[in-house]
Order: C-alpha cells, then structure tokens, then sequence
C-alpha cells in the first residue's frame, strides 16, 4: 500500500473524512483498504483521546491557521483539539475559518497557542510567526509569558484533513500535554517558540 500522505477531499468535519477516504478508495478500486485505512486511523485518534481524557487539566487553546492576518481553525482542527484533551477558544468543530477581530486573541488569552499556517512547512511558518509580535497584546498573553507558543507544520499536517490526521492529532496532544505523549512529532512537524515571536 503506498504511504500515507494528505488527500483531495472537502471535509470540514471528521465524520465527513471518513465519508471522502471511503469515496476515494472505492474510486481506486480499493474498498478493502479503504476501510482498513479509516479502521486504523480511527483506533489511532480513539487512543489519544481516551489518554488525553485522563489528563489532570483541560488547557485553552487558540489555534491560527493564518497569521497575517490571525485565522482562527475550526472545523476538523478544533474537533483534534477537543481529542487532545484540550478547549479551542476561538473555533469550533464544523465550523469555517475566520479572521479574527482585533485583540481578540489578547481576550481570549489562551493557556496555549498553536500556529499552523495553512500551506507553511514548518520552516516558512517559524518565519512567518514573527508577524505575530505585533498583534495587540501578544507578548502579555499567557500562552506567550508561560512559553507554550508552538508552531506546526500547515501544510502537510494541517491542510485539508486526510490520512495525516492522526499524526496531527499526536502532535497537538504533544503540545497540550508534554508530560503525557511523546510521539516524536517535535522538532520534525512542530517546534515550540521560546520568546512568543518566532525565535
């Protein structure tokens, strides 16, 4: 079976991945394997969930998926959030992508804060983050004063959801939860930003 790698599809929830991998597998051909794919990825994300719930604290989480201006996640990220055992405070599952308001972040001052410009591998978007330092409020946010500030790799791990998404998922749960998963995502898909800006 080839590699695992990231999938054409419109899914803006899970529920309709697994819908999309069926799809694509039977237009392949491929049904058994489809099924196997989605069995696995599911006993996957049901793993990490089951741990993460375990976990003594359910930290905030402000999820960007543009930087320039802020986008908040949404959708299908705000849903591997909620699995990592984590609140996403400026999306929900299902729901679109939007710009944020100004100081918005500054309000919702998360416990931690994920980067993953949408089409950035991880190098561009540790680059990219330092636009970030000029945002109302930024650098007294709790996320950034406590050095929980990560950046993530947008373009493979966090564009259109695909057969990835249990590795996404793995690596918000490293972030979250440092103590509690190591699945050797960090420093390959995702890095933390010790001074909030990007260095």
């Amino acid at each position: 079976m080839p590699p695992e790698r990231p999938v054409p599809t419109e899914s803006s929830v899970l529920a309709d991945l697994w819908v999309d991998l069926r799809r694509v597998s039977d237009a392949l051909g491929l049904p058994e394997r489809g099924v196997q794919l989605i069995t696995r990825l599911r006993t996957r994300l049901e793993a990490v969930a089951l741990r993460a719930a375990q976990q003594p604290r359910r930290p905030r989480v402000a999820c960007l998926v543009g930087l320039d201006p802020p986008i908040a996640a949404g959708g299908w990220i705000s849903e591997l959030v909620a699995l990592a055992g984590g609140e996403d405070v400026l999306g929900a599952p299902g729901a679109w992508p939007r710009i944020l308001a100004a100081e918005e972040l500054e309000r919702a001052d998360p416990d931690v804060i994920v980067l993953a410009p949408a089409g950035m591998d991880l190098p561009v978007a540790l680059v990219a983050a330092r636009s970030l330092a000029s945002q109302p409020g930024w650098l007294m946010s709790r996320a950034v004063r406590e050095g929980r500030v990560h950046v993530a790799d947008g373009a493979v791990l966090f564009g259109r959801p695909g057969p990835q998404v249990a590795e996404a998922l793995e690596a918000i749960a490293e972030m979250l939860h440092p103590a509690a998963f190591r699945f050797g995502h960090e420093g390959k898909a995702w890095m933390r930003i010790e001074d909030g800006n990007g260095t």
